[in-house]
């Protein structure tokens, strides 16, 4: 299930748009993280607004 997501941040790392050395589980992890726990414990709905600034915050790390 995690195999498009991981090919795609493999693919961005090659091109230079994350750090070459960018470990693939650990962002999806710390993506699933945020996001599952906003939906599964708080029982929130997230907005668009809500998750970009989440993305950014999380993809911030992993930036060359």
């Amino acid at each position: 299930m995690r195999a498009p997501s991981l090919r795609l941040i493999e693919r961005e790392a090659q091109r230079g748009g994350l750090k070459r050395d960018c470990d693939g589980e650990l962002l999806l992890d710390l993506l699933d993280g945020a996001l599952y726990y906003r939906l599964l414990w708080r029982g929130e709905r997230l907005t668009r607004a809500e998750v970009e600034p989440l993305v950014d915050t999380v993809l911030a790390g992993f930036l060359p």
